[in-house]
């Protein structure tokens, strides 16, 4: 696997990482937002984490649904470039190739990539958070980008949200700062709480939480949990033993009680007339889920 981030520069990454992670929050504790910055900031993380959930994650990474209109396909992916998480053609490649090699030794986020052993649980926690940054990031994989039906929709517009993600997330956070007139609540805070909840994907939720199934889609022996416990801030993305076992699903809850706000408002973008082909789990398998105690056995 071809990884385009060297390791000699990736200390400087971390150190940008370190410095908005802990560097926010003692800026919060020295200098207390007043009510109304503290709702803005709280909207902005959830606007993130949606956007990261919807458009990047089951949109552009899944096609868990899909749309006619242009006006919504860019929508979607200014959202995602706004979650701060570069952009689609990079994102949905990266995260299409951990989903295929999950916990294997191909999976770049794996400490088993690395040819370690993996350690006591707080070194793995820490190399799933942010540790795997240190292999560098793989390659994008064009060939299987360009078959992607939000690609071909508008490849222009997504080849030039992959060379100037920074250029149009900036462009986007400018009209953001002049409604909430705060550098740090308005940007820096929103920005570190989003990136955290989704490093927690990679850490907490495949080391701590229920595992229905002992095998992911591709029969990989995934660890993937779903942890009820993160299931607010998480927007959905917690039942994520769920998901990588039906990746392709456009809700991540399998059963009644287990919470996934994002299905939600995909479900009113679906109303509306602005999404269709909501890919969803069928009644039959939903039974067959319910009463088969091997339930890692069943086929997608």
């Amino acid at each position: 696997m071809e990884m385009t981030l060297e390791s000699h520069i990736m200390p400087y990454v971390i150190s940008l990482y370190a410095l908005i992670v802990f560097g926010t929050p003692a800026y919060v504790i020295l200098y207390p937002p007043s009510h109304m910055l503290c709702i803005k900031s709280v909207i902005l993380f959830f606007v993130k984490m949606f956007g990261l959930e919807i458009a990047m994650h089951r949109y552009f990474s899944h096609n868990a649904f899909s749309t006619d209109s242009n006006f919504m396909n860019s929508f979607l992916g200014l959202w995602a470039v706004f979650t701060g998480q570069r952009d689609p053609c990079s994102w949905c490649s990266h995260h299409r190739q951990h989903h295929r090699w999950c916990d294997t030794k191909y999976d770049y986020i794996n400490m088993k990539f690395t040819g370690k052993e993996e350690g006591s649980f707080f070194q793995k926690f820490i190399h799933l958070h942010f540790g795997w940054f240190w292999n560098g990031i793989p390659e994008v994989n064009w060939d299987e980008v360009e078959k992607q039906p939000w690609y071909r929709q508008n490849p222009k517009f997504f080849i030039f949200l992959y060379h100037y993600p920074l250029t149009v997330r900036f462009s986007i956070e400018v009209v953001v700062l002049l409604w909430t007139k705060d550098l740090v609540y308005g940007f820096l805070i929103p920005m570190a709480f989003s990136w955290n909840v989704t490093m927690f994907v990679n850490s907490f939720v495949h080391l701590i939480g229920d595992k229905p199934f002992e095998r992911d889609v591709y029969g990989n022996p995934c660890d993937a949990r779903n942890a009820w416990m993160l299931g607010f801030i998480m927007v959905g993305a917690h039942n994520h033993a769920n998901h990588h076992r039906f990746p392709h699903l456009a809700h991540t809850s399998l059963k009644w009680y287990e919470y996934d706000p994002s299905y939600s408002i995909i479900k009113c973008f679906e109303m509306l007339g602005l999404v269709k082909n909501v890919n969803r789990f069928l009644v039959s398998k939903r039974k067959k889920l319910s009463n088969n105690k091997a339930a890692g056995n069943l086929s997608q």
